[in-house]
């Protein structure tokens, strides 16, 4: 069951697991203004790294995926219009990369495969945060009724990535002003 927690000034304790509080300061290019971006170590799609090293993540409430660089969610969804190297790909990498259909400004996926697509990580200094397909698969009906599955990775022009709704349903974030840090917790209202 999720269920959204506001709590100003304070932690609330009972959406909090027994788990690590993870936490990074933030970083910011602005020098009057900060956003809540912080560095990331590393971001992995299954065994494909997509982002190493100083990876800089805006932690935004109002994107509702992962954007990423185009070229890295590219990646992620493998899209390949050369039914060979697909093939090829699903021999030697089965179901490591989505191989997704792009389609009216979606990804889509055949929503009984997304149920074996690998787990997407995000290394936050020493601490993995997990992400299965439940965060990064969407559901919904089209319009003749059936249920259709579609890739929350969406690409953007920047060279740093946006971890969104996808990414905050599943964990509780604490936002210390005081530090500046963003920390995160699995969260008792999750999976």
């Amino acid at each position: 069951m999720n269920e959204d927690v506001w709590a100003l000034g304070d932690i609330a304790r009972t959406v909090l697991t027994s788990g690590p509080l993870i936490c990074a300061p933030v970083y910011s290019e602005r020098p009057n203004g900060m956003n809540w971006e912080i560095v990331v170590r590393k971001l992995s799609f299954g065994s494909v790294t997509v982002c190493r090293g100083s990876c800089i993540a805006l932690i935004d409430t109002g994107t509702p995926g992962i954007w990423g660089p185009t070229n890295e969610i590219a990646r992620i969804h493998q899209v390949s219009e050369f039914s060979f190297f697909r093939f090829l790909r699903e021999i030697f990498y089965p179901f490591q990369l989505m191989g997704a259909v792009y389609k009216d400004g979606d990804y889509y996926i055949d929503c009984d495969l997304a149920l074996q697509l690998p787990v997407f990580s995000i290394l936050i200094g020493t601490e993995v945060l997990f992400l299965l397909h439940d965060n990064y698969i969407m559901k919904e009906r089209n319009d003749k009724g059936q249920i259709v599955c579609f890739s929350a990775f969406d690409s953007t022009d920047q060279d740093r990535w946006i971890l969104g709704t996808s990414f905050l349903t599943e964990y509780y974030s604490i936002y210390d002003f005081s530090k500046p840090q963003i920390c995160f917790s699995s969260s008792a209202y999750t999976n």
